[in-house]
């Protein structure tokens, strides 16, 4: 079983080019899905792809190849 990427709330802010704040206001407005652990949240790969628009689904249309 392989493990997904995960990241931290630092690197997700960086990837999505947020603050930090910015990105944990997103997490408690539910707009981002995002786990914690200890006192670090934690974003899989899947939900910032998801996030930025990144998550296409081989049978949806509306994302023609250039």
């Amino acid at each position: 079983m392989e493990l997904e990427p995960t990241y931290t709330a630092y690197e997700a802010a960086a990837a999505l080019r947020v603050s930090y704040s910015t990105l944990i206001r997103m997490v408690h407005k539910r707009a981002l899905r995002a786990t914690k652990v200890g006192r670090a949240w934690r974003v899989r790969e899947t939900e910032l792809r998801r996030v930025l628009g990144l998550d296409w689904s081989e049978g949806d249309e509306s994302h023609d190849e250039v």
